[in-house]
């Protein structure tokens, strides 16, 4: 303490001496647990060290903001323990007094893993409800009296260390270091507290899903810290309503009905329904799927948009399977890919599921393309929306690339370009060979800033007036041209991708993650419904050498299913998504939103509780009273839907 005393001011080295000591704390603790449950679980070593390591940052967040107070009061006399008496008392409080509550925590965390081998989380709030129960079985499950003594053993020797090294009256220092050592050392030390805040140098700050970086359970518990998990988690809690069993059930026998479920169960709540579609004849196709960034049917050159801004995507609609009445339940992009990959609308309140430790944990059809490759390409950094923890917990052997692992350059905020994206995802691609792949490629560019790279690969920009922007649903010349080079990123790649033997024998799945918004007076803009609606082809000439349109009302959630049917692979599905390519049956049309309900002939909106017949000449026009039994019905239908789809998103587990 005195020679960072020397080095720093003193408020400076009292904070750094503050996290510093809990975060040796938190390290010992976590190698206490280490040791404690390693014997029960098999990792590999590589991710237990990845693991150890994550576990190290984030308790040295935790350890940061613990001294984020003393840094930021201590500069007052009357709070200066070094000089005031009633300073070291408040301060000795306050630290003893989170010391003795983080205490608690991990004895809960040890023990409920040791009970349930999972962290402890809000949940551990539902027990405490019956206090009286949870006391009693607390008593007669663990060794209490001991525990409390090693609290207060703890307590006293933490108070120890803070008296003895780190709330001290003013020692006599010695001689200050030189000023600009000082500056030097003042400007390491708001570095390392910025980057131990942040836990990482990356633009994406250090998160919960960092953690769920394998699909072995005790690797994420080892490197999840107890204390900051439970907040996060709790903060999730706080906005959202849990769901609810017994709507489920009342709904059930409608929602079993509509997703033909194999063996309905109303006790069970099983959704569950075995596919085994026929095989395809000669070898199983590759299957790539491509999110193209805010890329909605409002703007598209097929969907009549005279400006020619997606000449690319116009010719594969045309050469392939264009589904026109593609819905995404929700946006933003998070929440989009989310329901994708696990099937389920997005309905998570206040923010997506994906950032919702809890929901973590999901299946996915994924996993159902047995002995392919699979590989997920994004231009940034996958902690964004905490999509890594989403795709690495839930599929074992899904690789992948982000803005580190390519030679491109970054392009801006959201990475390398599109353009590059494409490029580099074609050369891992031609590196499977003969093995069949799996592959979603996640692009970023068609949103601000707009930025097109340097190498463009003789991209031109255009200008258009007002006019015509406004009436191609444009607001500004960038949107107009990040249109045009998402378009020329996807023509790029398809120019070199018919050059590779892979090209033949794969099914390309190109469909907007969601659409962005309309200009005032589009009518579906006024309805909610123009940023949900995007184009969809399925472009497969080996398969389909005739392009065709379909006007069947289908949503994102059905990707992945058509893609196993086309692969003929068998699967067993939990959730919503169904075969685009199968025939639907009497009320099985429809596409679930976040807040409402589309059919073949009207939108329920659930915001207003109204009907729309989105199709018509008419589309904002409300047609309730002029239909009350429709209208009813489809309300009842979401209802039911949507009741389903929340109750889902926490029980679709293994």
């Amino acid at each position: 303490m005195r020679l960072l005393a020397r080095a720093l001011p003193r408020t400076l080295a009292l904070a750094l001496g503050v996290a510093l000591l809990y975060w040796a704390v938190f390290a010992a603790l976590r190698l206490a647990f280490w040791r404690a449950f390693e014997a029960s679980e098999e990792a590999p070593s590589s991710d237990l060290a990845r693991a150890l390591a994550l576990g190290f940052q984030f308790d040295l967040r935790l350890a940061l903001l613990v001294a984020l107070p003393i840094l930021l009061l201590g500069w007052i006399p009357a709070l200066d323990p070094s000089r005031s008496r009633g300073g070291r008392r408040i301060w000795t409080a306050y630290l003893l007094g989170l010391a003795a509550l983080f205490a608690i925590v991990y004895a809960f965390d040890f023990g409920h893993y040791d009970w349930m081998h999972g962290r402890i989380d809000a949940t551990i709030f539902d027990h405490l409800r019956e206090a009286g129960t949870a006391l009693r079985v607390g008593w007669e499950s663990y060794p209490v009296v001991w525990a409390l003594a090693g609290l207060a053993l703890f307590l006293g020797g933490f108070a120890w260390a803070l008296r003895r090294f780190v709330l001290r009256p003013r020692p006599e220092e010695g001689t200050p270091f030189p000023r600009p050592a000082r500056f030097a050392a003042i400007a390491l030390f708001a570095t390392f507290y910025a980057w131990g805040l942040n836990g990482t140098v990356h633009a994406y700050p250090l998160r919960w899903s960092h953690a769920f970086f394998s699909p072995n359970p005790f690797t994420s518990a080892l490197a999840l810290n107890p204390v900051l998990y439970l907040a996060d988690t709790w903060a999730s809690a706080a906005a959202e309503r849990p769901p609810d069993a017994a709507a489920v059930r009342g709904h059930y026998a409608e929602v079993a009905r509509l997703l033909r479920v194999d063996a309905p169960d109303p006790e069970r709540l099983t959704f569950e329904r075995r596919v085994v579609p026929p095989a395809p004849a000669g070898r199983r196709p590759n299957v790539v799927v491509v999110f193209l960034e805010s890329f909605g049917a409002n703007k598209a050159g097929v969907f009549g948009r005279d400006l020619d801004p997606t000449p690319n995507f116009d010719a594969l609609a045309r050469g392939g399977l264009l589904f026109r009445l593609f819905f995404v339940p929700s946006l933003p992009t998070g929440r989009s890919i989310f329901s994708v990959i696990t099937g389920i609308p997005d309905v998570n309140p206040a923010e997506s599921a994906s950032r919702n430790p809890k929901l973590v944990r999901q299946r996915t059809l994924i996993n159902a393309f047995e002995g392919y490759a699979k590989a997920y390409f994004y231009t940034g950094d996958l902690a964004w929306a905490n999509l890594r923890g989403v795709l690495a917990h839930n599929v074992p052997d899904l690789r992948l690339y982000e803005q580190k692992d390519y030679a491109s350059p970054r392009n801006d905020g959201w990475g390398i370009s599109d353009l590059h994206l494409f490029e580099e995802a074609n050369a891992v691609l031609r590196g499977f060979g003969d093995r069949p792949f799996l592959a979603f490629l996640q692009t970023s560019g068609n949103h601000p800033p707009y930025t097109i790279p340097d190498d463009h690969r003789g991209f031109e920009l255009r200008e258009a007036d007002e006019a015509a922007l406004a009436r191609n649903e444009l607001r500004s010349n960038e949107e107009f041209n990040g249109l045009r080079f998402i378009d020329h990123s996807l023509g790029r790649f398809f120019e070199i991708a018919r050059k590779e033997a892979y090209f033949e024998n794969t099914v390309f799945f190109l469909f907007g993650d969601h659409a962005s918004r309309g200009l005032k007076g589009d009518p579906w803009e006024g309805i909610g419904l123009s940023s949900k609606h995007v184009p969809c082809v399925l472009y497969a000439p080996s398969r389909f050498p005739e392009g065709r349109t379909i006007d069947t009302v289908v949503s994102s959630l059905d990707v992945l299913p058509t893609a196993l049917g086309l692969a003929g692979l068998p699967y067993t599905n939990h959730t919503f998504g169904r075969d685009m390519l199968a025939p639907r049956g009497e009320g099985e049309e429809f596409a679930l939103l976040r807040d409402g309900l589309v059919e073949p002939e009207f939108l329920f909106s659930a915001r207003e509780g109204r009907l729309f017949p989105y199709r018509s000449e008419t589309p904002a026009l409300d047609v309730g009273e002029r239909h009350p039994e429709v209208l009813e019905r489809m309300r009842a239908k979401f209802t039911a839907l949507h009741e389903t789809a929340r109750y889902l998103l926490h029980h679709n587990r293994d």
